[in-house]
């Protein structure tokens, strides 16, 4: 009979040990998680597309002559972007594609966009103002999304999406959100 006692005593007790190991795994997948998560946010790139005015950007445009605001990417995120890209709109024979130098961002980096409309067989060249009127006009849609693209260092994938729309004489740009591959 003791025997028997001491059984089941040793079973309740393996039985409480093991249950204790996992709440102890699962808070620690759960801490682990979190460790991981604040790692991404240290080295997350995050970009930006504004509109800058030239002392905003480099002396030089400044020193020779150039008073135009310009359309700007950047990282404004803690973190390096990799494989930069802004998506291509494409709409009714037409393609607007932007061009941006670089397909890396350091944090703080910041470049200036140049874009290009393609209709059929033929192609212009375009700057802030002439992105005001191709929306404006009707050549492009008002409420124009674009998606720009990167990966961090920690190979995470990030779309940041922006909508342009002419509003009081200039372009206004609008920061519509973010999608990642980051586990939840």
């Amino acid at each position: 009979m003791l025997t028997l006692l001491v059984l089941i005593w040793y079973t309740y007790e393996t039985y409480q040990l093991r249950r204790t190991a996992q709440e102890q795994t699962t808070k620690m997948a759960g801490l682990l998680r979190e460790a991981h998560r604040q790692n991404e946010v240290l080295v997350m790139p995050i970009l930006a597309i504004l509109v800058a005015s030239p002392e905003e950007l480099y002396s030089s445009e400044v020193v020779y002559g150039s008073a135009n605001p310009k359309l700007v990417l950047r990282n404004v995120g803690t973190g390096p972007a990799f494989n930069v890209s802004i998506d291509k709109y494409a709409v009714e024979g037409r393609e607007l594609q932007f061009e941006h130098g670089s397909h890396m961002l350091t944090p703080g980096e910041k470049r200036t966009l140049s874009f290009h409309l393609q209709e059929q067989h033929s192609g212009t060249m375009g700057d802030l103002d002439t992105m005001y009127d191709w929306i404006n006009n009707g050549l492009l849609p008002d409420l124009l999304n674009i998606t720009a693209r990167c990966r961090s260092a920690t190979s995470v994938d990030y779309s940041f999406t922006f909508s342009f729309t002419p509003r009081d004489g200039r372009l206004n740009v609008v920061f519509e959100g973010m999608k990642s591959t980051a586990a939840a």
